[in-house]
C-alpha cells in the first residue's frame, strides 16, 4: 500500500498521540502509588498534586493540537511531540538565570550568571560569548533558550564548509594579532578577518606582538605596512607580551568592552592574555623552529574578566581563514575605501575587476587606493 506524506504524518501522528496518553496514564498511576500524608506531600510540584486532572489537562492539550493540525495550523511531527513531552518534567525554576557561556564542548557549556559560575548540559548549539537562559531541575543546569546575537565572528567550518562556525557571539571588538618575525605577518589574513568583522558588526583592531624580537628598522618597515588600516581608522597598537610594552594600550581599548582574539597559531594571542591577567598562566608554546609556524595551544574558546573591567575571548590559532556567506557582490562594501570609490563606477554592479570605466581600478591605478589592499580585495574575490 502506498500511502500520500500528508497520510503517513497524520498515522505518525497518532501513533504518537496514542504513545504520549499511555505514558501520561503510567506516569499518573504512579503518582498516584506515591500519594503520602500532607508533610512529604509538600514536595510535589504543585501541577501534579492530582494526577487525575493533570492527565486531563494534558489529554486536552493533546486533542487540541490534534485538531489545530488537521484544520491547517500544523506544527511539524518532531516539535510537536516535544512540546506534549515538556510537561511531563516541569522545570524547577520556571523563570530561568540569564548568563554569558564562557566556554562550551560536546553538549555542555560553562555560564556566568552574576558572580557565580555554572556548569550547564545543553542541547541547543552554543558558542563562548552566547547570552543564554538557563533552568534548573533537579540541581541540574540547562540551556533553554539562546537569546539572538547582536554580532558575530564566523566562518565556513574547515571539515563541512556548508555549514557556519561561529567562533564568538556578542562581542564588540575583535582583535587581530600579528606578530614581528615568527610566525611572518600576512596582510593578506588580516584583510580577510577585516572582512568576516565588518560582516559581523564588530569593530576591529590590529595589535602587533613581538616588538621586542626585532630590529628596530623591522619594527618601522612593519608597521609601515599596517599604515593603510590606520587611515581607514581601525586601531593598530604595538605591544610585546614578553616586555610589556603596548600592553596598557591594549587594555584600554578593551575597558567595558569584550573582545575577541583572532589571528594565527604561534602569534602569542595566550601570551598576550598572560601579560593583561598573569593570574590566567595560560600554557604557551614557541613557533616551530623548522619553519615558524605556529602551533596549536589554544584548543578551545574561553572567556576571561580582565583586571581593566574587560572581557577578552581566547580563540585557536588558524592558518587559514574562509568566509561565510559573503557573494562577489557584497564584498566591495566590506572594504570601506573601495565603497567609498564605487559610487563613480559606470555599472551599479560593478565588481571592480574587469568591467570598463571602474573608478576603483583607477583609483588604484593612480596610487589613491593602496596596491595592497586592492590585490587583497581582487585574491578574496577570487576565492568566492
Amino acid at each position: 500500500m502506498v500511502w500520500s506524506a500528508r497520510k503517513l504524518e497524520r498515522h505518525l501522528e497518532e501513533k504518537a498521540i496514542g504513545h504520549e496518553e499511555r505514558k501520561l496514564r503510567q506516569r499518573a498511576a504512579r503518582l498516584r502509588q506515591q500519594r503520602t500524608p500532607a508533610p512529604a506531600r509538600a514536595r510535589v510540584d504543585p501541577g501534579l498534586a492530582d494526577p487525575d486532572a493533570w492527565l486531563d489537562d494534558q489529554a486536552t492539550v493533546a486533542r487540541e493540537r490534534r485538531t489545530a493540525g488537521r484544520a491547517g495550523n500544523r506544527e511539524s511531527l518532531v516539535a510537536w511531540v516535544d512540546r506534549l513531552r515538556s510537561p511531563l518534567e516541569p522545570a524547577a525554576d520556571a523563570g530561568g538565570r540569564r548568563g554569558t557561556v564562557e566556554s562550551a564542548a560536546h553538549g555542555a557549556c560553562r555560564v556566568r550568571s552574576g558572580e557565580e559560575e555554572l556548569g550547564a548540559l545543553t542541547r541547543l548549539p552554543v558558542v563562548v560569548g552566547d547570552e543564554v537562559v538557563v533552568a534548573e531541575r533537579s540541581g541540574v543546569f540547562t540551556v533553554r533558550e539562546v537569546l539572538p546575537r547582536r554580532t558575530r565572528l564566523s566562518r565556513p567550518d574547515p571539515h563541512r564548509p556548508e555549514r557556519e562556525q561561529v567562533m564568538a557571539a556578542n562581542v564588540d571588538l575583535g582583535v587581530i594579532v600579528v606578530a614581528l618575525g615568527s610566525p611572518p605577518l600576512r596582510p593578506g589574513l588580516v584583510d580577510r578577518f577585516l572582512v568576516a568583522l565588518e560582516a559581523g558588526g564588530v569593530e576591529p583592531l590590529v595589535c602587533v606582538n613581538k616588538l621586542d624580537l626585532v630590529t628596530a628598522r623591522q619594527r618601522a618597515t612593519a608597521l609601515a605596512a599596517l599604515a593603510p588600516y590606520r587611515e581607514l581608522g581601525v586601531g593598530v597598537v604595538p605591544c610585546s607580551a614578553a616586555s610589556g610594552e603596548g600592553i596598557a594600550e591594549l587594555e584600554a581599548a578593551l575597558a567595558g568592552r569584550v573582545g575577541v582574539l583572532v589571528g594565527q597559531s604561534g602569534v602569542g594571542k595566550s601570551s598576550l592574555l598572560n601579560a593583561l591577567d598573569p593570574r590566567l598562566d595560560l600554557r604557551t608554546r614557541a613557533p616551530r623552529s623548522g619553519d615558524g609556524k605556529g602551533r596549536h595551544t589554544t584548543t578551545a574558546a574561553g572567556l576571561y574578566a580582565l583586571p581593566g573591567g574587560g572581557r577578552l575571548i581566547d580563540t585557536p590559532g588558524l592558518r587559514q581563514f574562509g568566509l561565510w556567506e559573503i557573494a562577489p557582490r557584497e564584498l566591495g562594501a566590506l572594504f570601506p575605501e573601495i565603497a567609498a570609490l564605487a559610487g563613480g563606477c559606470r555599472f551599479r554592479d560593478c565588481r571592480h575587476a574587469t568591467e570598463p570605466a571602474c573608478a576603483v581600478k583607477e583609483a588604484a591605478a593612480a596610487g589613491a587606493l593602496p596596491a595592497a589592499r586592492y590585490a587583497s580585495y581582487r585574491r578574496i574575490l577570487d576565492s568566492l
